[in-house]
């Protein structure tokens, strides 16, 4: 196994595990957000350390499709596919207009704004084309984190909290 391949196993984990649900319950589908009625699991209006730990573990045997106890990279891959198909049948059900069962070119959601905003936050110098040093650093800002560790929001260019002038 490549050392890439082991990567994107335990990100793949990681994800399924932090993002899951109790879908073993029965609260939630695997391709949904988790929301505060699913990890209050004893209803009582509160989320203790205790109920995240217990989904935590519900997650992972959830995964453990064997129930060996580990996470293999076939199980870890398997959950993410089937995410990845909920995903994909849920967009297709929201945005099928003619019911045909398919996304044709016409029924794809295209950008709010023709991804021109995406496009200026981008493009850092206004030239009208991205660099490959700017694309580089909208990545490094969408990864969370710049240069010096700390945590970026969705603002401007630099990373600034809140709307820059543009938006």
């Amino acid at each position: 196994m490549t050392r890439k391949t082991l990567l994107t196993g335990l990100i793949v984990a990681a994800t399924a595990l932090g993002a899951g649900g109790v879908a073993a319950q029965g609260k939630m589908s695997r391709g949904h957000w988790m929301d505060f009625e699913s990890l209050d699991l004893n209803g009582d209006g509160k989320i203790t350390q205790d109920e995240m730990e217990q989904r935590r573990e519900q997650m992972f045997s959830r995964v453990d499709a064997d129930g060996d106890g580990k996470l293999t990279v076939e199980e870890i891959e398997a959950e993410a596919v089937a995410r990845a198909r909920e995903r994909a049948e849920a967009m297709v059900a929201r945005v099928d207009k003619n019911g045909d069962g398919v996304l044709s070119q016409d029924e794809m959601p295209a950008p709010r704004d023709g991804g021109k905003r995406m496009f200026e936050r981008m493009d850092l110098d206004g030239d009208g084309a991205i660099t490959q040093a700017e694309f580089d650093k909208a990545r490094e800002n969408w990864s969370g984190r710049n240069k010096s560790g700390k945590k970026m929001g969705a603002g401007d260019k630099q990373g600034n909290q809140g709307r820059s002038d543009k938006n």
